[in-house]
């Protein structure tokens, strides 16, 4: 993480999506407890199947709420900067 700082890499984009809410986890392994030295923003409106491989849109209050505790879930955080 360090050298990531460094080298002033302080914003991380990530989703939902990405790989099912693995970028998400792996984000949150990689700062936790250093969470407050990035700025984190997600999204989460796209929904995917694992098993059908199925994805679409939804931007339902209810989706995007549970969405947004998922990730915040995954990335071991309270809140991101931008959702």
């Amino acid at each position: 993480m360090a050298t990531a700082l460094d080298l002033g890499i302080d914003f991380l984009d990530t989703a939902n999506i990405y790989g099912m809410g693995l970028s998400e986890t792996i984000i949150g392994k990689f700062i936790k407890g250093d969470a407050d030295k990035f700025a984190i923003t997600t999204k989460g409106a796209v929904w995917g199947d694992q098993e059908t491989r199925k994805r679409g849109f939804n931007n339902t209050a209810t989706h995007l709420s549970t969405a947004l505790d998922q990730s915040l879930t995954r990335l071991q955080v309270d809140q991101v900067a931008l959702y």
